[in-house]
């Protein structure tokens, strides 16, 4: 019934106000498209790894990013939700502040940002990192031991050599 009525009623709408365009303006900003390096990295991770795999990606506050046009909240994770919508893998990120979460999950997640913490990464079932830029390769130099992790994906073929994906060793 309220499928019918609703119906109705746009239907009548779009009678009466043939030039009317209510979906002018989108209600949330279009996200912005990867680039040829993630595209690569995305088709890599859809070929090698489960849906099962879970991934961390260190997010870069939309500020740093250049970004000013949406709210913090939002381009803060938008690496993490590009991702997400182009694999279908889970990216887990930071825990929200707003939100309650056990410390059972908050403490480890605080331990991956502070100190790239294995114990951290097995705790929350994450098995790959993504280091995409140069900015995180730093982080990852100066947190992570290497002889943790396992290259499995290197940029692809730019000259940059990133983005790069990580494997926990077991």
């Amino acid at each position: 019934v309220a499928m019918l009525l609703s119906s109705t009623v746009y239907v009548s709408f779009r009678a009466l106000f043939p030039t009317s365009r209510a979906e002018a303006a989108p209600i949330f900003a279009a996200m912005p498209e990867a680039s040829p390096a993630e595209h690569a990295l995305f088709e890599w991770v859809i070929a090698h790894t489960t849906l099962a795999d879970r991934f961390y990606i260190r997010i870069i506050p939309a500020i740093a990013q250049g970004r000013n046009d949406i709210p913090d909240s939002e381009a803060y994770q938008l690496d993490r939700i590009r991702f997400m919508a182009y694999t279908g893998r889970f990216s887990v990120g930071p825990l929200s502040q707003w939100w309650y979460y056990p410390p059972s999950l908050t403490v480890p997640s605080l331990a991956i940002e502070k100190s790239c913490s294995i114990e951290a990464f097995r705790t929350l079932k994450i098995q790959y990192l993504i280091v995409e830029t140069a900015d995180r390769a730093a982080w990852f130099s100066a947190h992570c031991r290497e002889e943790d992790w396992m290259v499995r994906y290197d940029g692809g073929n730019t000259k940059e050599r990133y983005p790069k994906l990580y494997e926990l060793k077991k």
